[in-house]
């Protein structure tokens, strides 16, 4: 008897959770066009917003140590001779 309680209990249990996990779904009718229409990711530290179309996305990342300032100086006095090796290979010839 007491196996079907706890079946019984856990078929209950595992409807109600799928239940609950398809409120919290994000659906939209179109892609994001633009930066400020598209969804940002990210925990703090690491950031991103996405948007464009599957066929051509758009990516843009955002870290806390590209940023110099309070509380963390990042500023390398180093880093402007590495920038044009980091760009991307379209980019590089408009770097100056």
């Amino acid at each position: 008897m007491k196996i079907k309680w706890i079946v019984g209990g856990l078929l209950w249990a595992s409807s109600y959770l799928q239940a609950a996990a398809q409120e919290y779904k994000l659906w939209y009718d179109e892609p994001a066009q633009v930066w400020t229409e598209a969804l940002p990711l990210g925990n703090g530290r690491l950031g991103a917003m996405v948007f464009g179309n599957p066929g051509v996305e758009h990516i843009q990342l955002n870290e806390e140590t590209i940023w110099a300032g309070r509380p963390n100086n990042n500023a390398n006095p180093d880093a402007l001779e590495y920038i044009p090796q980091s760009a991307p290979v379209g980019v590089r010839g408009k770097i100056s």
